[in-house]
């Protein structure tokens, strides 16, 4: 089973590769969670980190323009969004984003497709995958 950083990473590539004019990005908040050391979040924290701020973002309009973007919310195996996670994931519902949560790069990809083709295309041949993952 990948875990979520790979997760995250094959689906990062995939973006890449079928939507290479699209502003996608990520917000390493795990990261910089106090992994470097107490100063330095402390420091990312009065520059703006939120904890439950949604992994991945892409700036792109829905095709339907009912949305302004995508946020992706990245789980693997039994992990569950956090009450902040939740919260976030709520509010940008609620403001003309859709956000959601994935556990792996085919859920990911499949909203992604949705997303960008008004739902009028099937999603990606499940063999056509190898190419973004690392399982």
């Amino acid at each position: 089973m990948l875990n979520e950083s790979k997760i995250q990473a094959a689906f990062h590539k995939y973006m890449r590769y079928a939507y290479p004019d699209v502003m996608a990005f990520s917000i390493p908040n795990g990261f910089f969670a106090g992994k470097n050391g107490v100063a330095h979040a402390v420091r990312m924290k009065a520059e703006g980190m939120m904890k439950g701020v949604p992994d991945y973002w892409i700036v792109a309009p829905s095709a339907d323009g009912q949305y302004v973007g995508l946020v992706i919310e990245f789980k693997a195996g039994s992990n569950k969004p956090s009450k902040e996670q939740k919260h976030y994931l709520e509010y940008l519902n609620n403001n003309s984003f859709r956000a959601v949560v994935c556990y792996s790069t085919d859920e990911a990809i499949y909203e992604v497709e949705r997303y960008m083709d008004d739902d009028s295309v099937e999603p990606m041949p499940e063999d056509e995958y190898d190419r973004f993952t690392n399982e």
